[in-house]
């Protein structure tokens, strides 16, 4: 209710007004948030390794996308009554949420020993994202081009939001899925494994250049060459966006294949000086990603958009505790790569304190190379940043996006249209006796998957003359109960001088694009007109 109202409202650009919306907004994110602990106050009791990625991917992916919502518009806000309400959320969210589910995954994948035969059944590896993912949709015909974009460490509730967002404004059909992503989750090797291959492996330890079919994978230049041998290609994002119309399709008209590379989130996370800003550079590779995506389709003869990550990433705002560094007494030698989640080498030792792995089993490589990673959601070390890492196997950056988006044209695109729900009055004929009333509106249709909420603004007018209050109201209830779809509102007429023979007409508009969606004829018939009533 206090987001419709004038205060917060966001048609009101001013910072007082921004400043309230923040609050309002960050309030709900942890209303979510608590809400979803209360439907696991016993922690998480999964059975497998499956069932705790399964829920990830279709529940448990909401308590970092409330977690991110809440501080992203409580950093906005910037004022002290959140305070308090910060550290709950930080203390659900790291101590409750992180813990929990580190111990529910670690338990399993100790349990299944799931480093020695890294697969989720009905779950495609990330190794595999060209053999499954794109060279179907090449073999195609119908498809002109197919153009593939990863965005460094998009999250899977990220992409999750994303993809509500794309399905929501444009003429495209938008789906969800995932893949395993390989291990450890870094970039280097998640950005080889996505490419068309038959083999991937490391070659020496002064490098951590995957190559593949051995060719090296590093950079855009040598990218292309692989993606040549398929008519492909590959640009870095901020050149695609930088194309007109005519341009672009000049660039992609020899090619059937497009990988681009966006770098939004990982580039302000894996820093010490912005990870801070993690949060506001998910929000921003959003709406990048959306208006990317709608340049690729609407403007360079392209049908299909699939959009995935090299890996994905745990974050949280509070410094991390030395409780929560996995110390590493002996460092092993000969080290190819060495980060805060996982130590890379051609050969390791046994070591009870971090979890050990084979990047043939978990990446499918043809070296032996071998790693560690710290167990649960620790670190190895805490030099530089260390609330943004990835690397590791927790859900968070293992679990890969995928969406594919399709363009829709003629009677698909109408269909595929989301609608707002309809709002109208209870009653048809109406009649104001006081200079204060109440009026009843009701949501005529459930919220659901293919509708959206509606917020209306509604008052009484005399001809094009306003001669009420305007208030608001957002629709958005998913309850079959009709009752529990009725709102009441407060309309207060300015004045008291009103004809009752006089025609005046309740309008409710609809408050985003300023449309009239219905009329009612009003009767304003006032009994008494002194300042009492």
């Amino acid at each position: 209710t206090r987001l419709d109202g004038y205060w917060a409202s966001s048609t009101q650009n001013q910072p007082k007004n921004r400043q309230y919306r923040a609050i309002y907004t960050a309030l709900a994110a942890a209303i979510r948030l608590f809400t979803l602990r209360n439907q696991y106050l016993d922690g998480f009791h999964f059975a497998s390794c499956a069932a705790v990625y399964t829920a990830y991917e279709q529940d448990l992916y909401a308590f970092d996308q409330a977690y991110r919502h809440y501080f992203a518009a409580a950093n906005q806000a910037q004022v002290d009554i959140l305070k308090y309400l910060n550290d709950e959320v930080e203390k659900c969210y790291t101590s409750w949420y992180i813990d929990k589910l580190a111990k529910n995954w670690g338990e399993c994948l100790e349990a299944e020993q799931l480093l020695q035969h890294w697969s989720i059944p009905n779950v495609s590896q990330q190794y595999h994202f060209f053999k499954h993912q794109v060279q179907p949709v090449l073999s195609d015909k119908s498809n002109r081009r197919v153009v593939v974009i990863i965005s460094d460490a998009l999250r899977f509730e990220v992409a999750q939001e994303l993809c509500e967002q794309i399905n929501d404004k444009y003429h495209s059909a938008a789906t969800l899925s995932s893949q395993l992503g390989v291990l450890p989750s870094y970039t280097t090797l998640g950005m080889a494994s996505l490419l068309p291959h038959k083999t991937l492996a490391y070659k020496d330890t002064v490098s951590d250049d995957v190559f593949v079919d051995g060719q090296s994978t590093k950079g855009t230049e040598a990218r292309s060459k692989i993606l040549s041998a398929y008519k492909g290609v590959a640009f870095r994002a901020e050149e695609v966006k930088s194309w007109k119309k005519e341009e672009g399709r000049e660039r992609l008209g020899q090619y059937d294949l497009i990988y681009v590379y966006h770098n939004m989130i990982d580039a302000r996370g894996d820093s010490a000086s912005t990870e801070s800003e993690t949060f506001e550079a998910a929000a921003a590779a959003i709406e990048d990603l959306k208006e990317l995506t709608k340049k690729i389709i609407n403007n360079f003869n392209t049908s299909r958009v699939i959009i995935t990550a090299d890996h994905g990433f745990l974050f949280q705002t509070s410094q991390l505790p030395a409780a929560d560094r996995t110390g590493l007494v002996d460092k092993p030698v000969d080290v190819i790569k060495d980060k805060k989640r996982y130590v890379i080498a051609s050969s390791l030792p046994e070591n009870l304190a971090v979890w050990k792995g084979n990047t043939k089993h978990t990446a499918n490589t043809a070296s032996e190379t071998e790693f560690w990673i710290p167990k649960g959601a620790n670190r190895f070390h805490f030099v530089g940043g260390s609330r943004f890492v990835h690397g590791g196997a927790m859900p968070q950056e293992i679990v890969v996006p995928i969406i594919t988006v399709k363009n829709l044209r003629g009677s698909k695109a109408e269909n595929h249209t989301k609608q707002k729900v309809d709002v109208i009055s209870v009653k048809s004929t109406l009649k104001m006796v006081n200079n204060v009333q109440k009026f009843i509106f009701l949501q005529t249709e459930v919220l659901d998957d293919q509708s959206l909420p509606q917020t209306i603004a509604v008052a009484i007018y005399d001809g094009d003359r306003i001669v009420s209050s305007e208030e608001i109201a957002t629709f958005d209830s998913t309850s079959n109960n009709i009752n529990e779809r009725q709102k009441e509102l407060k309309l207060s007429l300015l004045g008291n001088q009103f004809d009752r023979n006089r025609d005046y007409f309740l309008i409710i508009k609809d408050k985003d694009v300023g449309t009239e969606r219905h009329r009612y004829k009003v009767t304003i018939d006032l009994a008494f007109t002194d300042d009492f009533f």
